[in-house]
């Protein structure tokens, strides 16, 4: 189940930013002149069966997407840019139909966290974080 969460996340983001590059499954980030690029990552923070004699577990975790992006030349650097992008990318993962194409007991939005590096090459990255629950 936690490859079809992931599947899912991934089909709404690049259908929301068209252009962007899914480092998902990459070993290495995307340089910095590729950009943008978006991953996707789960993990689980606890798991208990659904009942006895039930093979299936519920668990619960979080979905992080990460966003990067060339920061864009403003007096802001890359902030408007980042956080304009993450409210996409919220928008599409919440969007319709709910709870990631129903591989998803619940999602809820959790936070998001930006980093805007002014050296040379001015690259901004968000974290978007989901609190999930799903039964695999």
């Amino acid at each position: 189940m936690s490859a079809a969460i992931l599947a899912a996340a991934q089909a709404r983001l690049a259908t929301a930013l068209p252009g962007w590059i899914d480092e998902t499954d990459t070993p290495h980030p995307t340089p910095e002149d590729a950009l943008p690029a978006f991953s996707v990552a789960l993990s689980v923070t606890s798991s208990e069966k659904v009942s006895m004699g039930d093979p299936r577990h519920f668990r619960e975790g979080q979905l992080e997407i990460i966003l990067r992006t060339a920061a864009r030349a403003t007096r802001f650097g890359g902030a408007q840019g980042i956080h304009a992008e993450a409210s996409t990318a919220d928008a599409a993962i919440l969007a319709d139909p709910p709870c990631l194409d129903g591989t998803l007991w619940d999602i809820d939005p959790e936070g998001f966290e930006a980093e805007h590096d002014a050296g040379e090459k001015r690259i901004s990255q968000g974290s978007l974080i989901f609190t999930i629950q799903y039964i695999e």
